[in-house]
């Protein structure tokens, strides 16, 4: 996105897939214009091959760039301790999950391959509960997983959560839907895991708005950020009116 501003002088502002701001000044208005051509042009080149991701090539020192990221680092970069939580590799050839890597990280009392097909079974997509995050000094963990395919019990689900719990600790299940939408898949006889079953996990809501919602309101907030002209008072407002988060 782009916009020319006429002064003395005409200028350019880039604003920038990563949200970075790009200031181009000091031009006469009409070589302003051909610069605007001219990144038209390199924008909307038809040929996919063309495009960036094709011609760019990234040097690694491993030479691989697959390399670059192990589970085991991972794991003990985050300080796991290795009787708590463990690599899984059941998903090899994307067997549980089409959308997991092959190897993740799930607690380590879950060692029953069977039982974590069956968890994979009870939830949407395949994507049993795996960890994303782990808080070595609280010993608190934030884990991934898709939704209940339907309201049947699944006792190695209901096992497999509360492996990830610190004895004696409850833990919540964040619904990242709008209340009123996991209601209907509830009396849709699913989509949600039942309390009785789970009673170590508090369930709440945190709806996240829709991908287009976000893009526009993180657009907003980066407009806001962006304007070297605005005063505190106009600042605050625009970032109150871009609803980020």
């Amino acid at each position: 996105v782009y916009t020319v501003q006429r002064t003395s002088s005409a200028s350019i502002q880039l604003r920038l897939r990563d949200f970075g701001t790009l200031r181009l000044g000091g031009m006469s208005e009409s070589d302003a214009q051909k610069v605007v051509e001219t990144i038209e042009a390199l924008s909307s080149i038809p040929d996919p091959e063309l495009h960036y991701p094709f011609y760019y090539h990234p040097r690694f020192e491993s030479g691989d760039g697959w390399k670059m990221f192990t589970i085991e680092s991972e794991l003990e970069r985050m300080g796991c301790p290795p009787n708590k939580w463990r690599i899984s590799r059941a998903n090899a050839g994307y067997a549980l999950c089409k959308t997991y890597p092959a190897s993740v990280i799930i607690p380590k009392s879950d060692d029953d391959a069977a039982a974590l097909g069956k968890v994979a079974r009870f939830r949407q997509g395949g994507r049993f509960p795996v960890l994303s995050y782990y808080h070595a000094t609280k010993e608190t963990a934030i884990l991934r997983s898709g939704e209940p395919l339907s309201d049947h019990r699944s006792r190695e689900d209901e096992n497999h959560l509360k492996s990830a719990l610190i004895p004696g600790k409850r833990g919540f299940i964040v619904d990242t839907r709008h209340h009123a939408i996991a209601q209907q898949r509830r009396n849709s006889a699913g989509g949600v895991e039942i309390e009785a079953h789970y009673p170590h996990w508090r369930r709440v809501h945190c709806p996240i708005a829709d991908a287009s919602k976000q893009a526009r309101s993180l657009e907003k907030l980066s407009e806001g950020c962006a304007d070297p002209t605005s005063g505190t008072s106009t600042w605050l407002s625009r970032i109150e009116s871009s609803n980020w988060l």
